[in-house]
C-alpha cells in the first residue's frame, strides 16, 4: 500500500489467539519523509523555515542515526562563514521549533547537491 512503514517482515506462525493468517512484524521506522526521532515526528520541510532564517546558511540535509541507545541527529548545512556561536544559534532555534536537541555540522557551500535527500535515516541501515 506503499505506507513507506518498514517491518520486521511477515510472521507466518499461528497467533496465540488461534489465528493462522499472516500478519505483519514490528514496525521498525520508515522510508518516506517523516521520521520519528526521540518519539517526535519530524517533517524536513519544517527544517526549511529554521535554516532559511539564517542568511549565511545554504542547502541542508537531517542525518539520524543511532550510535549507541538513544536516536542522534545531525543537521548537515552549507555554510561561508561557519563559527561555534552560528552553530549554537542554530541548534537553539531548532530545539525552541521542535523540542529537538541536535548537532551542526558545516560544509563548504556547493557540497550538496540540489537532489540531495532532506532526510537520511541511518537507522534503518544500520539494523537490518
Amino acid at each position: 500500500y506503499r505506507t513507506h512503514d518498514l517491518t520486521l517482515g511477515i510472521q507466518r506462525e499461528p497467533c496465540s489467539c488461534g489465528r493462522t493468517t499472516p500478519r505483519l512484524g514490528r514496525m521498525i521506522g520508515r522510508t518516506g519523509k517523516v521520521a520519528r526521532i526521540k518519539g517526535l515526528f519530524v517533517f524536513p520541510n519544517q527544517f526549511t523555515d529554521l535554516v532559511g532564517g539564517f542568511a549565511e546558511l545554504g542547502r541542508f540535509q537531517l542525518v539520524v542515526d543511532r550510535p549507541s541507545a538513544g536516536d542522534h541527529l545531525t543537521l548537515r548545512v552549507e555554510c561561508a562563514a561557519p563559527s561555534p556561536q552560528l552553530a549554537a544559534a542554530i541548534a537553539e532555534k531548532v530545539k525552541g521549533a521542535t523540542r529537538l536537541s541536535l548537532d551542526v555540522e558545516f560544509l563548504p557551500d556547493g557540497s550538496l547537491e540540489a537532489d540531495v535527500p532532506l532526510l537520511v535515516d541511518l537507522r534503518v541501515t544500520a539494523g537490518a
